[in-house]
């Protein structure tokens, strides 16, 4: 299981939490807000080397553990979200399909902005927004969206043991009634 530390910080009148989660080589960096919501995740400047698509599925099932805080971004955002979220482990959309199946299909750029402005990494899998002709931007840096999506295609083959964990993974991240 993916291991847990935190700290609680206090500005402005506001409590907050912030911590880390870790599975494997890989450490994020949480906040969650004065309810306990999650309301950040923040990745690593530099992607390790030992990173695997099995650490990653831990990691984030680790973090669907906690409610989200979007409840304050606009409507079109959390729509965007929302389509995001349902998009499965190991696939992509491009922004403009995004746009189109939350009723917006002339807003693709809206949708890279609402990308941009998600402050949930690997929750909200902004990764898996593409553009119409290539790979596009992501917060982080194409470098992490180019290694996200490469660990999210592995082929199950070369994960043996890991391979169920993945699929449950995705099962519980995604289920089958909201891939639809």
């Amino acid at each position: 299981m993916a291991g847990v530390s935190a700290t609680r910080k206090r500005t402005a009148g506001q409590s907050s939490r912030s911590g880390q989660i870790s599975a494997g080589p890989l450490t994020v960096t949480i906040e969650l807000d004065e309810m306990g919501r999650l309301f950040s995740v923040r990745l690593p400047k530099r992607i390790p080397a030992k990173l695997s698509a099995a650490d990653l599925a831990k990691l984030i099932a680790e973090l669907q553990t906690h409610d989200l805080a979007i409840h304050p971004w606009p409507p079109f955002r959390r729509s965007v979200w929302g389509k995001l979220r349902a998009i499965p482990w190991g696939k992509t959309l491009t922004y403009g399909r995004i746009a189109a199946a939350i009723g917006s299909p002339l807003a693709s750029r809206a949708v890279g902005q609402a990308c941009a402005a998600n402050r949930l990494a690997l929750v909200i899998p902004c990764h898996r927004a593409v553009g119409a002709e290539g790979q596009g931007g992501f917060a982080w840096g194409v470098g992490w969206k180019a290694k996200l999506l490469e660990l999210e295609s592995t082929p199950s083959r070369t994960l043996d043991a890991g391979t169920s964990q993945i699929r449950a993974v995705s099962e519980m991240l995604w289920p089958a009634r909201e891939r639809k």
